[in-house]
């Protein structure tokens, strides 16, 4: 049997409303309007002088009169189950006898004023709902009519007086309510707008007896509250991993989709489109506005998206799984995974959040996401302290509290909170809720499985140093994660010969680990199923669409010179594809750990090749330092909305300029030192770039060099970050590529 939550501080929050306002309650697909109708207009009502009826809007319905006309008989059938004046449903059907040779607005309008005028309660809602098929001018026209009673508020003996109106719908009615103030383009902008969220946790727990609040919060943080996506869960085993079981309830929202909206999140899912910026419908904040991407509307109202302090992201793990099987994405979609996927951009939002703090009620949202955090981070004891933060406890209440979960607790850094006791009370409260933030977050980021040690003072608060080292984490359980090369079918010289004219970009990379991160985004030419594979002399290409883009694919062994060298391989690849562009990718070495992460994506504005004679000799600069590609350069300078998220939860830089290229396998800290002294401006190094630029230089093909930091060739270089270097450069490189116009400017090579 479904659940029925009873949502009664929703329901009280709407009677408060109503008391002075019309109410337009917005809800995306999936947020439950139907049952919150069935409880207000079957419950007892929380506001016990305010009684509800729910009228359904007639469907199909193009001409206004008809409409008007079904409508009125709707409301009669409505009134009679007005509990307990049988006598105003005859006062009614009197009225009509009376006026039957009247128009149909006039005798609306007269059924409105009885039911107003002579209703005992205090207050008399008339619930609309069911707008989503009804024509675009009936609607209008109603709408516009009851806003004449909205006047009469407050009024004794008029019908308004008693009257409120409840509008139930989504997009439809949010377009109506809120697109310019004229009355005839927004004829119920006269409305207080109301968005209905997802259940919160209490609600969920209230619903299940023998409920933790642990357990509630990750049910909630699973399926951001959707009723029937709880209903579901609550019949799984608390350790199921297969999300799919869960997706019956979206596939009605999908099919409504367009095939433009559809497509839209399939490229999110793939990475290769990033979640749009918005604004903020001010009076509903968890409503985004768009100047014209009507797709993203669809597709926020359809219920796949949501706003989270400010930006857009995923409804909820299981919405984001919905949407990647439906891509064909060969990722690991289990419930843990995506969980701590989504928990790591979390903490990066709730940071962002906190450091532009706006208003009381962004401050809130950032206390509620820390409610949940700090559970994932099994710090359950701060969930009171915060919850009395929410309620706005006096700051003496909030620091007895505190002092009696510092007693208890085990964790050093909570015990560490009573530091701030000495806080002014001007800056206590956020102080404070810094401090747990930060300790909560460092928990989540170090897996929960130790503890951090966060020391407070009064006049600083210094938080774990995610810069200068990543916390231990398993690859296999990264999103970026691959172990396998692509499946491929192996195609003849003869056959390639009808790809060399499509062939629009080569990638080069020079390892296994670079070869992998690469050729994971490297999809098959439609309608084939495999990547295709030729082996052409001592060459092995991989073709595919990388991004918007026909791509070949090779590797090359380390280093500029030698047999298979990066030289050879990128002459052999320009002389049989004659491509656009040439991108060499993979993993180098930073230059300052202090200003640099590792999985920061270094861009070769220049390549600088130096030649070293022994350890201890001077370094000597030899021949010019050629520059990238110009339109090449731009393109990844320009991909400021690119995310690639570390172990941590931080996410990626893209740092573009001079990078050094040389023989040596650099990991002795006192020649790096020589060579960045010799070459200040450089902002890292690896192996392959010179070849890479003196081949293509001769040929003439436009080319540069994307590799993310993988170590600091300080004396401890191991291969514990290349998987993960390799990955954002790969992911850089696609996200540029999937853009079907960055190479305008750039021919084939003859």
């Amino acid at each position: 049997m479904p659940i029925l939550i009873e949502r009664l501080q929703l329901r009280k929050d709407l009677c408060e409303i109503l008391k002075s306002d019309y109410v337009a309650l917005l809800g995306q697909r999936g947020s439950g309007s139907r049952t919150l109708i069935h409880l207000m207009t079957t419950h007892t009502s929380p506001l016990p002088s305010m009684k509800f009826l729910a009228v359904a809007l007639p469907q199909g319905v193009q001409d206004s009169e008809q409409f008007m006309e079904r409508f009125l008989n709707n409301l009669i059938d409505a009134s009679t189950q007005i509990p307990p004046q049988p006598e105003l449903t005859d006062k009614v059907r009197q009225t009509l006898k009376q006026e039957a040779e009247f128009s149909v607005v006039f005798r609306l309008r007269s059924v409105l004023d009885v039911l107003g005028k002579n209703s005992a309660t205090n207050y008399l809602v008339i619930v609309l709902h069911a707008l989503a098929d009804i024509s675009e001018q009936p609607l209008k026209d109603l709408l516009i009519l009851l806003r004449e009673y909205h006047k009469q508020i407050g009024i004794p003996n008029l019908g308004g007086e008693k009257l409120r109106f409840l509008v139930v719908g989504g997009v439809r009615l949010w377009n109506l309510c809120c697109h310019k103030p004229s009355d005839f383009e927004s004829p119920f902008n006269i409305a207080k707008r109301y968005f209905i969220g997802g259940l919160s946790y209490k609600e969920v727990q209230s619903q299940f007896n023998d409920l933790k609040i642990e357990q509630a919060i990750k049910l909630t943080d699973l399926t951001d509250g959707v009723p029937s996506l709880i209903d579901l869960i609550s019949q799984e085993a608390e350790d199921f991993e297969d999300l799919s079981s869960c997706f019956g309830p979206l596939e009605n929202s999908w099919n409504s989709l367009s095939d433009a909206a559809q497509a839209a999140l399939i490229n999110l899912a793939k990475i290769a489109q990033i979640f749009p910026g918005c604004q903020l419908d001010f009076e509903c904040p968890q409503i985004p506005k768009f100047s014209d991407l009507t797709v993203w509307q669809e597709a926020f109202w359809g219920g796949f998206l949501r706003l989270r302090h400010r930006k857009l992201t995923w409804r909820s793990p299981i919405h984001q799984a919905f949407i990647m099987t439906q891509a064909e994405i060969q990722e690991d979609i289990c419930k843990s995974t995506l969980l701590r996927n989504s928990l790591l951009e979390r903490v990066t939002g709730l940071e962002n959040a906190f450091k532009s703090l706006m208003n009381t009620k962004a401050l809130a949202e950032c206390i509620e996401e820390l409610v949940s955090l700090s559970l994932h981070s099994s710090n359950v004891e701060l969930v009171s302290l915060l919850e009395m933060m929410l309620e706005r406890k006096p700051r003496d209440a909030i620091l007895m509290e505190l002092k009696n979960i510092a007693v208890k607790s085990l964790n050093p850094w909570i015990k560490d909170l009573t530091k701030l006791t000495t806080e002014p009370p001007a800056s206590f409260n956020k102080r404070l809720i810094e401090a747990m933030m930060l300790g909560s977050t460092c928990d989540i980021r170090m897996g929960t499985k130790q503890q951090v040690f966060l020391p407070i003072f009064n006049d600083s608060i210094i938080p774990y140093n995610s810069e200068q080292e990543l916390p231990d984490y398993q690859e296999e359980e990264q999103p970026w994660f691959i172990q396998d090369l692509p499946k491929t079918t192996a195609i003849a010289s003869e056959e390639s010969e009808t790809y060399q004219e499509k062939i629009e970009v080569v990638i080069i990379t020079a390892t296994d680990v670079e070869l992998k991160a690469v050729t994971r985004y490297l999809k098959p030419f439609p309608p084939r199923k495999r990547v295709l594979l030729l082996y052409s002399g001592a060459e092995t290409y991989y073709l595919g669409k990388f991004g918007a883009f026909p791509t070949v694919v090779t590797k090359c062994r380390m280093g500029a010179i030698g047999e298979g060298s990066v030289i050879l391989a990128t002459e052999q690849a320009q002389r049989l594809w004659h491509p656009k562009a040439v991108i060499m990718v993979g993993i180098a070495f930073g230059k300052d750990v202090t200003k640099q992460k590792i999985a920061d994506v270094l861009v070769a504005s220049k390549i600088i090749s130096y030649e070293q004679q022994s350890i201890g000799e001077e370094i000597t600069h030899r021949g010019s330092i050629p520059p990238s590609n110009t339109i090449l350069l731009n393109r990844f300078e320009n991909s400021q909305n690119w995310k690639f998220l570390r172990p941590d939860g931080s996410y990626s830089q893209v740092i573009s300029g001079s990078i050094l290229s040389g023989e040596k396998l650099v990991d002795n800290p006192e020649f790096k030192a020589k060579l960045f002294q010799t070459f200040p401006d450089a902002i890292g190094g690896e192996m392959e770039g010179a070849g890479l630029c003196a081949a293509s230089g001769r040929m003439g093909t436009a080319w540069i060099l994307v590799k993310s930091i993988c170590d600091w060739a300080d004396g401890k270089k191991d291969d514990k970050h290349q998987a993960l270097a390799a990955a954002a450069a790969a992911s850089l490189v696609h996200y540029v590529l999937s853009q079907s116009t960055v190479l305008n400017g750039l021919n084939k090579i003859a």
